[in-house]
């Protein structure tokens, strides 16, 4: 193979790697300068600085840097906010219920504690048969269809964030 050797002038290196790419030597120095200048997060794309410019029509143009990249880890300040509201209002639906049911409930489907139980399991718990754990699940479940009591957190199906 053949082994590029970088000379000491910039210039020169710009215009080697530009013939050694097959591309015009302007677009090697300003991808070059373009590495070398910081880039702030709240300019736009288009390089002005400041959020959306109103534009629309679909294009990253009037989009900052920081709404593009995004922090994929880190839910939304809606969703967030959304969320703790769907919590509190679930606990609010559950507390309808007696205590045993309501516990019950959340260990067989993991509510608020994304961790999910067998009836076995929550039989062991309780000291009664799965069989009597299945029923007062039934029981509760029905409870918990009565639109007195679901209206709480009906609205949160017509209305998921995507």
């Amino acid at each position: 193979g053949e082994e590029a050797t970088l000379p000491s002038s910039s210039d020169s290196t710009f215009a080697q790697i530009a013939r050694h790419l097959d591309v015009e030597e302007d677009r090697v120095t300003k991808l070059a300068k373009l590495m070398e200048d910081p880039v702030s997060f709240e300019q736009n794309v288009d390089g002005r600085d400041g959020g959306r410019d109103g534009s629309g029509g679909g294009s990253v143009a009037g989009m900052t840097f920081d709404e593009i990249i995004g922090d994929e880890g880190q839910d939304s300040p809606d969703l967030f906010a959304y969320n703790e509201r769907l919590c509190t209002d679930v606990k609010n639906m559950l507390n309808t219920l007696s205590e045993r049911e309501r516990k019950i409930i959340t260990l067989r489907y993991g509510v608020l504690r994304n961790r999910q139980m067998t009836l076995e399991q929550i039989g062991s718990e309780f000291n009664v048969t799965r069989e009597r754990i299945r029923q007062i699940e039934s029981r509760a479940l029905r409870k918990l269809r009565q639109p007195e009591r679901n209206s709480i957190v009906f609205d949160y199906t017509e209305s998921f964030p995507m």
